[in-house]
């Protein structure tokens, strides 16, 4: 199997919101990450001074020396779904940046209005994102799609984000009374299974640890590690600590060297959230998240460490929308990924993987 050195694979059920819009697993898409590794960008022309240009506030980070662009009249929406490299597109270079300021070459056109609208690649490595990861997601579903982390060779990084979703309904179920336990299967309610359960994946029967699932036919479910047939109507979970090293093992015999386990991002909300005490649920799905990663000997990056370092600093608030679309919503807004980007940049820039 080839390897692709511009290709970084995104497993897990938050990873897909990382870009402009929602992408169906297995497409590609131009995230914000990619805005922080690579240097893609989109922006708005604020003012012009001669070949200086200020693009819109806390944007032009994005945009430093060596990144290639070409401006767009006012309104136009032109993302492309990948870049892959000079495509003939960019019309000027930025040779140097101070803040939002960017010097550029050749210098822009004398008409340059604010309000129009820069879209560029470039200044560093060109990294192709790949979602293999659905919003909602378990971890036995992840598990479950992991080919596709493959599908293009082996990839140069992969980013694990899991877990969330285990805690969520489908992350559990009741054994059914309807068809019989024994020990070696049971049936749990009709539906359910599929986001419970894969091949491979690892459950959690009451209080016992280390079930390892065989197979999934409908909604019987075929297991290892059953000492006794369990009762009908006994719960049964997902065991997300095991399910994760399971994800990385697959990931690293894959040979797929360079791992980043995220931990579980914070939530805020007008009346409740993650500071400045952390929920309970959130706190255990992180330290799992964490003892993945020690287990499987690869980084960790907590975003809700970074976020929370921000909010500490008064750099963004803790108990407005600055991370999330709407109260009681958990999914972030265009800013918050913006956040949640420059914290995985800032991991993989610390461990060597890609220069600062």
């Amino acid at each position: 199997m080839s390897r692709f050195d511009d290709i970084l694979v995104a497993l897990g059920d938050s990873l897909t919101w990382m870009g402009p819009g929602y992408k169906p697993e297995g497409d590609n898409w131009v995230s914000v990450l990619e805005f922080a590794l690579s240097g893609y960008g989109r922006t708005t022309v604020a003012a012009v001074s001669g070949n200086r240009i200020t693009v819109a506030a806390g944007t032009g980070p994005f945009f430093r020396a060596g990144t290639r662009f070409r401006l767009l009249p006012a309104g136009m929406a032109a993302t492309p779904r990948r870049f892959t490299g000079p495509t003939g597109m960019h019309d000027f270079t930025v040779t140097a940046r101070e803040a939002d300021v960017l010097t550029i070459s050749p210098p822009p056109w004398a008409t340059l209005a604010p309000g129009t609208q820069m879209l560029g690649t470039g200044g560093g490595a060109e990294l192709v994102g790949a979602s293999c990861g659905h919003s909602g997601d378990t971890t036995a579903q992840i598990l479950a799609k992991l080919p596709a982390a493959f599908e293009y060779g082996t990839p140069a990084m992969a980013l694990v984000l899991a877990g969330t979703n285990d805690a969520n309904p489908q992350g559990s179920a009741s054994i059914a009374a309807n068809a019989p336990p024994d020990g070696t299967g049971f049936d749990v309610a009709p539906g359910t299974a599929a986001a419970l359960a894969t091949p491979g994946s690892w459950l959690r029967i009451g209080e016992t640890e280390g079930v390892l699932v065989t197979a999934v036919a409908g909604d019987r479910i075929t297991c290892t590690g059953l000492a006794t047939a369990p009762a009908p109507g006994a719960r049964v979970s997902i065991d997300t600590l095991r399910n994760l090293v399971a994800i990385g093992q697959a990931l690293q015999d894959g040979g797929v060297m360079r791992i980043l386990m995220l931990g579980e991002p914070g939530c805020n909300f007008f009346t409740a959230g993650d500071w400045p005490v952390i929920r309970p649920g959130v706190r255990a799905r992180q330290a799992m998240q964490r003892a993945a990663a020690a287990a499987l000997g690869v980084t960790f990056c907590s975003l809700y460490d970074f976020m929370s370092a921000r909010i500490a600093a008064r750099i963004d608030g803790g108990t407005s929308e600055t991370y999330q679309i709407a109260p009681g919503n958990v999914h972030p807004s265009a800013y918050g990924d913006r956040i949640y980007a420059m914290a995985v940049a800032a991991a993989i820039v610390a461990e060597g993987w890609l220069p600062g």
